[in-house]
């Protein structure tokens, strides 16, 4: 199955991490920096904007392939990507360009965060639908997928078990 909207979405994606790239190794070579920030406050803005985009777009970009594949229709992946993307496109021009307002990066985070919430909520009741469909065809006995579940849920109790003590253990060292 060809995942053409997915595809669109991620090379408008790709694109704009070139350009976010491009920006971070001009600061570069104008400020002479080979390594690190430089302790230079534009080299730190364009680091960041180009890293918090390759923190957000791979799971945004995963969520949407995956909801193409379950057969989500057309126009909610269209919607789905378009205001992921422009969550995105917002965030990273107000964050890597100096002098632009306060309020278009906080618009871009609540976009991109509204898009990653609807598109993981959508993935979420597509993959849940399946299961119950599981369930009424027959195509496994009803403790199989309660028992899927159910290990689905204790290795994630258990990653935020595991990631809430690494975070107190850091913030121990960082105060004490």
């Amino acid at each position: 199955m060809p995942l053409d909207i997915t595809a669109f979405f991620a090379a408008i994606h790709g694109l704009f991490f070139l350009l976010l790239s491009a920006r971070v190794i001009l600061q570069r070579r104008s400020a002479g920096i080979a390594w690190g920030d430089g302790d230079d406050r534009e080299m730190k803005r364009r680091i960041r904007a180009q890293a918090n985009a390759a923190e957000y777009m791979p799971i945004g970009l995963i969520l949407l392939g995956l909801l193409e594949i379950q057969g989500l229709q057309s126009w909610a992946l269209l919607g789905l990507g378009a205001l992921f993307l422009a969550g995105r496109l917002i965030h990273g021009w107000a964050f890597s360009f100096a002098g632009a307002p306060m309020g278009l990066r906080v618009l871009g985070t609540a976009l991109t965060l509204t898009g990653l919430g609807l598109l993981s909520l959508a993935a979420l009741v597509l993959a849940m639908t399946f299961g119950v469909g599981v369930l009424a065809t027959g195509w496994h006995r009803p403790s199989d997928t309660v028992g899927a579940y159910l290990v689905c849920v204790v290795w994630f109790a258990l990653g935020i078990f595991i990631t809430s003590i690494i975070f107190q253990a850091r913030a121990r060292e960082e105060t004490g």
